[in-house]
Parts: C-alpha cells; structure tokens; sequence
C-alpha cells in the first residue's frame, strides 16, 4: 500500500527535528564557549585600570601615613626648638612656653586634618572611578552575552527553517518517486 505525502512529510519532518536537537545542543555550546571567552577577553582588557586604581588609592593610604608621621615629627622638632629658645631665654617655666607648646600641638593636629581630608578626598575619587570601571565592565559583559546569544539563537532558527524546507522537498520528492 502506498504512502500519502502526509506520512512521507511526517517522518522527514521527524528527521528534521532530531538533526536540529543535535544542532541546537551543538549551538549552545559554541555559543557559551563563546560568551565565556569574550568575557575573559573584557575583563582583562578592564584589568589594567582597575589595578591602576586600586594601587592610587593604596599609594594614597601609604602617603598619608607617611604624612601623618611627617607631622609627628614636625611637631616634635618644633616642640624642641621652642624648648632650646626659652631655655636660653630663661622662659621655661613661663606661660609664653606653654602656650607656644600647645600652638606647635594645634598646628599637627591642624595638619593632620589637611592630611585625612585631601586622603578622603583621593579615595572618593578613586572609588568613583573604580565604580564606573565596574559598572562600565558589567554593562559591557551584558551586552557582549545577549549580542552572541542572540546570533545563536538567529543561527537556530535558520537552521530549522533550512530543515523544514529540506524535509518538506524530500518528502515531495519521495511521494512523486513512489
């Protein structure tokens, strides 16, 4: 007995879906291989500014504490001039002394401030521009995954419609032949 076009177009259909389910399984991981390669790919090409500000703001914390013992020992040298003048003066125990002891205290701690104020500053700074460099990275990972999924997905789809096509003119071909 012979077959209707309908059975012959059913079982080339039926090849048609299983070589596309090889296909598909076959695309999505080129496609991930894909995606995780141009991935690596952003995130080193973003590393090299990254590690640049995140070492300015180390180099910032390290000048600061360079700075503040500078100003303790500013402080100290000034404090033992202002002794070594009044010594000679015969002022020691005077309230001019005293009062030029707490001026070289008021004038560290004056200093001192300067330092945590310009180091806050660097570090907001730094922290921003690292921000953006994060926020620059992720939004370009995002966008690099959904542009190579989407050419996986336009490749399925063509694929199948190629499928489709051929399954249907071997099924015409076959029904014509019996």
């Amino acid at each position: 007995m012979a077959k209707t076009y309908e059975e012959f177009e059913r079982e080339e259909l039926e090849k048609a879906r299983q070589e596309q389910e090889a296909f598909i399984q076959k695309q999505q991981a080129a496609t991930q291989r894909e995606v995780e390669q141009a991935l690596n790919r952003l995130e080193q090409q973003a590393a090299p500014s990254l590690q640049k500000a995140a070492g300015q703001a180390d180099q910032a914390v390290r000048d600061a504490g360079r700075d503040y013992d500078l100003n303790a020992v500013r402080q100290l040298v000034t404090q033992r001039q202002l002794k070594e003048r009044m010594a000679n003066l015969g002022l020691n125990q005077s309230g001019y002394h005293e009062a030029a002891q707490q001026g070289a205290v008021q004038a560290r701690r004056a200093s001192d401030l300067s330092v945590w104020r310009d180091t806050g500053e660097k570090l907001s700074s730094l922290r921003g521009t690292m921000e953006k460099l994060y926020t620059d990275l992720r939004l370009a990972k995002e966008e690099k995954k959904a542009s190579l999924e989407k050419q996986g997905q336009a490749a399925i789809e063509r694929n199948e419609a190629a499928l489709v096509k051929e399954a249907k003119a071997k099924a015409k071909e076959r029904y014509q032949a019996q």
